[in-house]
């Protein structure tokens, strides 16, 4: 453990805790800017997909009570140096604290502890008072308990002339499900949209254990929207404090004409208001992707900057941040199926 500099007149300590400490679940409840990330059942979906060794990093006070904290995770590459990150595969999650002087201790905590077990560097997925670097944007919808003060805000010939259309057709039918039949239904969607991009697909394991320790257990819900009885999009999303958050989409592209990623979008987003969320988080938007950015800004929400913070080593560019894929994602296109699970499979857990 490590002692950080004092805070309102004590000094915090910097620790590492197991995913199981009973006391970070009842410290992150009562957080109101609390994330789905921030729930260990995510973390767990991470450990045991991909292998990788997790903990709770806290700041506790005198007393022992947690005044700072977040779940960190070990990612290593092959011949590479041991990193802490908060957390892969997540778009954001600034750690919870009882206010900003806590928070900033608590970075400079970790920071010391990470040198003093050994790991290269620590990135956060959050702008903090580190050394920072872009990574593309947020775009964060606030919630109203009345769906239809909400569906007033969206872009009324990009959204809503869309949504209604996808409703009038008849034949687009949505629901929201926690069916493993439905999950088997995204899943097909999932590999044909992440061929097409040219991604390789998480592994199977990722998605079973997503459905065991998160969806079913009631922090998400999957969308599925469908043609001729035929499931054409669907979407998961994550719930967690006060925000839901959309997490994974695919969709037949034959369908598109029919809009019904809109009307996807549009259950949850009301779903959300009738449950009492009050943000509506669309998850991050590399720079390049011009096309979904302006998709996104179309629903009516506030376009953040996205920022990681980095500690240990130089920050990279925001184009180096992003990488060329160009290559590989040209290979995965030409390729039949089997080849983008393959990818998947053996070095989606490098891509942290």
């Amino acid at each position: 453990m490590t002692v950080a500099e004092p805070v309102h007149g004590q000094n915090l300590v910097v620790q590492q805790r197991p995913l199981d400490d009973p006391d970070w679940p009842t410290f992150a409840a009562g957080r109101t800017e609390r994330l789905p990330f921030h729930d260990r059942a995510w973390v767990d979906v991470l450990t045991k997909a991909y292998g990788y060794r997790a903990f709770i990093a806290v700041a506790t006070d005198g007393d022992g009570h947690i005044a700072a904290g977040l779940p960190v995770v070990e990612v290593r590459r092959p011949l590479g140096p041991r990193r802490w990150l908060a957390l892969p595969f997540t778009d954001y999650c600034p750690p919870l604290a009882v206010d900003g002087a806590a928070a900033h201790t608590f970075v400079n905590g970790l920071d010391a502890l990470r040198r003093e077990k050994g790991a290269a560097s620590l990135e956060l997925r959050a702008e903090l008072d580190a050394p920072s670097y872009g990574v593309g944007v947020r775009h964060v919808l606030e919630l109203d308990p009345d769906p239809d003060a909400v569906f007033a805000r969206f872009r009324k010939k990009q959204v809503q002339h869309a949504v209604k259309k996808a409703q009038r057709e008849g034949i687009v039918s949505t629901r929201i499900t926690r069916e493993r039949s439905d999950l088997d239904a995204f899943l097909r969607l999932h590999v044909a949209t992440r061929r097409r991009l040219g991604i390789p697909v998480q592994p199977p394991a990722f998605f079973d254990r997503l459905w065991e320790r998160v969806l079913v257990r009631g922090g998400g819900f999957l969308v599925v929207a469908e043609a001729d009885a035929k499931p054409v999009s669907a979407a998961i999303f994550l719930t967690g404090g006060s925000t839901v958050v959309y997490k994974f989409s695919a969709s037949d592209a034959s369908a598109w004409r029919l809009h019904p990623n809109h009307l996807v979008l549009w259950a949850a987003i009301r779903l959300a208001c009738l449950d009492g969320y009050r943000w509506f988080d669309f998850g991050r938007t590399e720079t390049a992707h011009e096309g979904l950015r302006v998709f996104k800004s179309g629903w009516g929400g506030d376009e953040v900057p996205l920022r990681y913070s980095l500690l240990g080593r130089d920050v990279p560019e925001e184009a180096d941040a992003q990488g060329d894929r160009s290559l590989a994602a040209a290979v995965i296109r030409r390729s039949p199926t089997f080849v983008c699970r393959l990818a998947g499979r053996a070095l989606y857990r490098y891509a942290a």
